[in-house]
């Protein structure tokens, strides 16, 4: 009898937390009012959602002048973020100074790919530059955000990145 109690004991405290996924959601998250995308999208658009959440560290800004033909790459800026698998951005400078809170969407494009949009209502010129609506990629431990800003193509490359500020190795 006691075996049979701690059989069924064990088995319902595995059925419990079988079904417990977690996704990253950053403490002091902005509210948001709307999830990033709606429960019923399509299979891919939420395995994106599930792939963007977490820490990401920058590694680099390419931007090129597609009038003048001219790029150039910054490595030397300090800035992170957390995306929350709940809709909430924050975007930190030197890695650690919380500068601003979003909230963003994630949705597919007519001609392929994803984009996400930023909610940039309440924020300033620097949140809007730092941290653009546009397209975005994402592959194992690397994030690409692409704006266009008139002229002016920037890439964001990004890293997933640990608590402490060092990046994440892939398994």
């Amino acid at each position: 009898m006691k075996s049979i109690l701690l059989l069924a004991a064990l088995t319902l405290v595995l059925g419990a937390c079988k079904n417990d996924k977690k996704f990253e959601t950053c403490a002091g998250q902005p509210v948001c009012t709307m999830p990033p995308t709606a429960d019923n999208a399509p299979a891919d658009l939420l395995k994106l959602r599930e792939n963007v959440a977490g820490k990401w560290k920058l590694i680099k800004v390419a931007t090129v002048d597609t009038i003048h033909k001219t790029g150039r790459d910054w490595t030397d800026i300090q800035r992170s973020f957390c995306i929350s698998y709940d809709g909430g951005v924050q975007f930190f400078m030197d890695n650690h100074v919380l500068t601003c809170k979003l909230c963003y969407e994630l949705t597919s494009r007519p001609e392929g790919g994803y984009n996400i949009n930023v909610d940039h209502a309440a924020s300033n010129t620097f949140c809007k530059q730092s941290f653009p609506s546009g397209e975005i990629k994402c592959a194992a431990d690397s994030l690409v955000m692409i704006s266009r800003d008139s002229f002016i193509i920037k890439r964001f490359i990004y890293r997933r990145m640990n608590d402490d500020g060092t990046y994440k190795v892939s398994n």
